[in-house]
């Protein structure tokens, strides 16, 4: 009675659900690889014994060799949202814009991260691939960053659309209220206001989230671009946290 009782849990059942999904899955493995990479740097500092350090390097490569094929065709959704996007002229232009340049940025993203696979693999050598070879990690890394630029024109400019309609909505609640305090008749609009506001305010904290992600995963991005020189401690640091909230979005998303 009380294994099934356990088994038939709504949160085991959303657990499962949960793991079954390949996205999550990769986002737990992408939270283990950058929590390796951070012990990497921590290890290092406080004079661990060098076995230590190579044990944790060995398990983050092979970490990030199993994300890899989980990641596979990944590029295809982005190239069909590209093509929507580009005939959807109905959208905002900037929100059009970034969304145009995120999806052209992750497709080709994860085109390169596929063929880093094949890199990791030994699959794709310097014999059969030339100078691919040494700029495949960089040219993966630009490319994600140019999707996390458009990712962060689009929260910006949600962000914006929703501070504005609050400001507007805000002004027509005040119109309603007489000089002396009292309402007008028309409350009900008031109350539709107020829902409307609080409404955007849910949306102006998820936007405020994704933007935040967005800005620590460029860090990533920017290093591995060779744009900035930041240690393997900040790296790491950042990828734990949009790795978790990842995975908390995932796991909201996922009925039980």
């Amino acid at each position: 009675m009380v294994y099934g009782e356990l088994i038939y849990h709504p949160v085991v059942t959303k657990l499962l659900k949960f793991l079954d999904s390949s996205a999550s899955r990769e986002k737990l493995l992408r939270l283990l690889q950058y929590l390796c990479r951070f012990l990497t740097y921590y290890t290092f500092r406080r004079n661990i014994n060098i076995e230590t350090i190579q044990l944790i390097k060995k398990i983050q490569s092979s970490i990030a060799i199993s994300r890899k094929p989980l990641r596979f065709l990944k590029n295809l959704p982005h190239l069909k949202n590209l093509n929507k996007i580009y005939s959807n002229e109905l959208l905002d232009s900037t929100i059009r814009i970034g969304d145009l340049i995120k999806n052209f940025g992750y497709a080709l993203y994860f085109q390169f991260d596929t063929l880093q696979w094949l890199k990791l693999l030994g699959l794709l050598t310097s014999k059969n691939s030339g100078a691919l070879y040494f700029k495949v990690d960089k040219l993966a890394a630009n490319f994600w960053l140019i999707g996390l630029t458009g990712s962060i024109i689009t929260d910006l400019r949600n962000l914006k659309i929703s501070y504005d309609s609050n400001k507007a909505l805000l002004n027509e609640i005040n119109s309603q209220e007489k000089t002396d305090g009292s309402i007008t008749s028309d409350e009900k609009l008031i109350v539709q206001n107020n829902e409307l506001i609080l409404k955007n305010n849910e949306k102006i904290n998820l936007n405020k989230r994704d933007l935040f992600k967005n800005v620590l995963d460029s860090l990533i991005a920017l290093k591995g671009s060779q744009l900035i020189d930041l240690n393997d401690g900040v790296l790491g640091f950042a990828g734990i946290i949009t790795s978790i909230i990842g995975i908390e979005d995932i796991w909201n998303a996922t009925k039980a």
